[in-house]
C-alpha cells in the first residue's frame, strides 16, 4: 500500500494554502508533519482522507504491486480523526461504537467490551455523548479510528484535550495497532511524535 501525492495545490479565497506538495507515503511507516497554525496541515490531512479535493494535482492510492486502487474503494482504506470532526451527540457511547461497526469493523482482536475497557468508560457506556467532556470525546474518536481495520491511519492533532496519561495511552494503541499501516500524524506538539519514523518536509506559505 502506498499514497503518492503529485504536485498537490489547494486554494482558499485566492490564497494558496498548499502549493506544489509532492510526497510518497509507504506502508508500515509512521510519518509526522508539523508547522504553524494556518500553514495547511489540516487541509492536507483532509485531502489525503478524501474529504477535500485538491485544486490542482493528484493523490493516488496504490496496492502493494503499485497498481492504482479503484477510487470507489479508497474511503474504506482510511481511518481519520481530528478535533473538529463531530460525533453523533444524540447517541450513547455504546450506540456510537455499534453504529460505526455496522460500516467499519474493528480488528478481530478487539471487540466492543475490549474497546470500552481500553477507554475506561464502562460506567458511561449508556450516556449520550453530548454529556461527555472534550477529553472523553477525543478518547472515543481516537479509539474508533485506531481500532478500525484500515490501511491508512490519519490523526490530526491527536493529543488535543488529552492529559499525559491519555497521551501515553493513545501512543500505546498506535504501537499495538499499527499493523503495517501508513500512519500520518499532524500536530504542533512534540509529544505526539514519539513514534514517528520520518517527518514530512513542510514549507508554510
Amino acid at each position: 500500500m502506498e499514497i503518492v501525492a503529485q504536485s498537490v495545490w489547494k486554494k482558499y479565497n485566492k490564497h494558496w494554502i498548499i502549493s506544489d506538495f509532492n510526497y510518497h507515503f509507504k506502508q508500515a511507516k509512521t510519518y509526522g508533519i508539523t508547522g504553524p497554525n494556518g500553514s495547511g496541515k489540516s487541509t492536507l490531512m483532509a485531502i489525503l482522507s478524501k474529504q477535500l479535493i485538491p485544486s490542482k494535482g493528484l493523490v493516488q492510492y496504490n496496492d502493494n504491486n503499485g497498481i492504482q486502487i479503484n477510487p470507489t474503494s479508497e474511503s474504506q482504506l482510511i481511518s481519520f480523526t481530528a478535533p473538529y470532526i463531530e460525533l453523533y451527540d444524540s447517541l450513547s457511547l455504546k450506540e456510537s461504537i455499534q453504529f460505526h461497526n455496522q460500516f467499519r469493523p474493528f480488528y478481530s482482536t478487539i471487540g466492543y467490551e475490549d474497546c470500552i475497557d481500553q477507554l475506561e468508560l464502562k460506567k458511561f457506556e449508556h450516556q449520550r455523548l453530548q454529556s461527555f467532556s472534550s477529553g472523553m470525546k477525543q478518547r472515543v474518536k481516537l479509539a474508533i479510528s485506531i481500532f478500525t481495520q484500515s490501511e491508512i491511519l490519519l490523526l490530526d492533532e491527536p493529543g488535543s484535550f488529552l492529559d499525559d496519561y491519555w497521551r501515553k495511552k493513545y501512543s500505546h494503541w498506535i504501537q499495538s495497532y499499527a499493523n503495517n499501516r501508513i500512519v500520518l500524524i499532524s500536530s504542533n506538539d512534540a509529544d505526539d511524535f514519539s513514534l514517528v519514523d520520518e517527518f514530512v518536509p513542510w514549507h508554510p506559505q
